[in-house]
């Protein structure tokens, strides 16, 4: 995760992981925030992508589908 310029933006931190788990942080910046003061959904849903990814790629496995 320490090379997605993405995830990076956002604040995203690793707090924990290990093969097919991942638990990630991040911190409610200014930027993040919708107009009623609460964080915006699309950041909690990046959030929730940056977690599966670190938890589905912990196996170093590539998958190609191939159609």
């Amino acid at each position: 995760m320490k090379r997605d310029p993405f995830a990076n933006y956002l604040g995203i931190i690793t707090a924990d992981g290990g093969e097919g788990y991942a638990k990630v942080s991040m911190g409610a910046k200014e930027h993040l925030l919708n107009f009623h003061g609460s964080t915006n959904g699309g950041a909690i849903f990046s959030l929730a992508d940056v977690a599966f990814a670190c938890a589905s790629n912990s196996h170093n496995q590539a998958r190609l589908v191939s159609r």
